[in-house]
């Protein structure tokens, strides 16, 4: 299902992805509402329904059952893809490992990681007036595809953009998370999951390294690894 809903957001140059995708993200509504409905024990969706319910903010439990959807979706295929990017550039980089004990430089050093090979792309949003983007004008309901990952690579927000400085000062200001008010509702989770990634990888193993070809799944909006083969020894 979640491998179906990524490849739909790439129907702009796949349409035979969109129906699938579609027909992927109603079986997923339905779970989540299942889900939802009957969240009777302790827990997030309990904890959001109730709430919700005592608001008196209008339409607020549509909200909060579609951010549940996206929170299950997006929590699990970016979270799988900004892990296998993580690891992926950490075997490239071996020395990183050792050096993000120091917990200053594991901070600054996810940001980086984000920043130079993070888990999503782009998106697009429809423009509701008419507005300009640099010379570019834009017309009321025309979409705009905004590319994360060109702008983490925008040399007069970063210097030295495709190299990996683990203590980059500027690195979080990334847009791996998005920003401002409709940044990832799961940024401080990410963050959270991959440093204990990172801490793991180097208290638990040894001798982390490539024991095969990676290779890219062929998706363009979401960044992700089909196969990542690893070698290490546990400890």
């Amino acid at each position: 299902m979640s491998d179906t809903i990524m490849r739909s957001m790439d129907a702009g140059l796949d349409p035979a992805a969109a129906e699938p995708g579609r027909q992927a993200r109603l079986e997923l509504n339905a779970l989540v509402e299942s889900w939802y409905e009957a969240s009777d024990r302790p827990g997030v969706l309990s904890h959001v329904r109730l709430h919700a319910e005592r608001s008196a903010l209008p339409d607020l439990d549509l909200y909060v059952r579609n951010t549940a959807r996206v929170m299950f979706q997006g929590g699990y295929s970016t979270m799988v893809a900004a892990i296998g990017n993580v690891v992926h550039t950490l075997l490239r980089h071996p020395g990183w490992l050792a050096r993000m004990r120091d917990p200053r430089l594991l901070r600054t050093g996810i940001d980086e990681l984000i920043r130079y090979d993070g888990p999503v792309q782009g998106t697009s949003r429809i423009a509701t007036t008419a507005t300009r983007i640099g010379d570019a004008p834009v017309e009321a309901g025309d979409t705009v595809l905004v590319l994360f990952a060109a702008a983490n690579r925008d040399p007069d927000q970063f210097a030295e953009p495709d190299r990996l400085i683990i203590d980059r000062a500027s690195a979080s200001r990334h847009l791996g998370y998005g920003w401002g008010p409709h940044s990832c509702l799961g940024a401080v989770t990410a963050q959270l999951a991959l440093r204990a990634l990172v801490a793991g990888l180097d208290q638990h193993t040894s001798g982390l390294h490539l024991a095969g070809i990676p290779r890219r799944r062929r998706t363009a909006t979401i960044r992700v690894f089909e196969a990542l083969p690893a070698s290490f020894r546990a400890r």
